[in-house]
């Protein structure tokens, strides 16, 4: 954060009066303090930041695990018509 005292002074060594220094000095805080995050807003957007991923891996997870098993029935499926095909060209082939 802004040091104001030790920026007052250096306001003061180029020929600024006390006065005008610490005000500029509190002018600069309240204006960076306005525009800059805390170190809670920081640590409360990371805390909803890894909320949401989490919500989304678990997401993805159950996608992945329901294309996996359609995956596996459509296997299952394709091997069965491709069983009875087979089955069905011995037949007409003896």
């Amino acid at each position: 954060m802004l040091d104001t005292l030790r920026y007052s002074k250096r306001l003061q060594n180029v020929g600024f009066n006390q006065e005008q220094a610490e005000a500029q000095a509190e002018a600069l805080r309240d204006e960076i303090s306005e525009s800059v995050a805390t170190r809670e807003q920081l640590e409360n957007a990371t805390r909803r930041l890894d909320a949401k991923i989490e919500a989304v891996e678990q997401r993805l997870s159950a996608e992945i695990t329901s294309l996996h098993c359609a995956i596996g029935l459509s296997a299952g499926l394709a091997a069965a018509v491709l069983g009875m095909t087979t089955a069905v060209l011995i037949k007409l082939l003896i």
